[in-house]
C-alpha cells in the first residue's frame, strides 16, 4: 500500500534507506580537580529558604494529587468546596495513601470524604 504524502503528511516509513548522512562526534575526557570532599547528597543540608519551597512543592503536589481523586470520582466540575478543603487539609498532614492502582486511592479518598462529618476517636 502507498500513501501519499498529501494524505498523511505527519507519516514517516518504517525503514531506513541506508544512505542518511551520520555525523559522529568524540569528546575527549579531561580531568577535573576536586576542590572540595564529596558528601553524599542526602548528607547535605537545604538552605532554609530552599527547605520551605520544597515543603510548599510538595504540599502543592498533594493536594494536585488529591484534586485529581476527587476529579476521576465526581468529575472536575462536580468537586465542592468541602472537597477542596478536605485536600487540603490532607496535603499539609504526612499520611500516605495506598500504594497501588488508582482504584484503591479512589477509595481511600471516598471513604476520607465519607468520615469527614463523622467525630474523632480519642483514645
Amino acid at each position: 500500500m502507498y500513501y501519499y504524502l498529501e494524505h498523511y503528511p505527519f507519516y514517516v516509513p518504517p525503514h531506513i534507506s541506508g544512505t542518511e548522512k551520520v555525523k559522529i562526534t568524540i569528546m575527549n575526557l579531561t580531568p577535573i580537580p576536586e576542590t572540595e570532599q564529596l558528601t553524599p547528597s542526602y548528607l547535605k543540608r537545604l538552605p532554609v529558604k530552599e527547605e520551605k519551597s520544597q515543603m510548599e512543592q510538595s504540599i502543592k503536589m498533594r493536594y494536585a494529587f488529591a484534586m485529581s481523586s476527587f476529579g476521576r470520582m465526581f468529575n472536575p466540575s462536580g468537586i465542592t468546596l468541602e472537597m477542596r478543603a478536605l485536600c487540603n487539609q490532607w496535603s499539609k498532614i504526612e499520611e500516605q495513601p495506598p500504594i497501588g492502582d488508582l482504584y484503591l486511592v479512589d477509595r481511600y479518598f471516598l471513604e476520607l470524604w465519607k468520615k469527614r462529618n463523622e467525630p474523632k476517636e480519642e483514645n
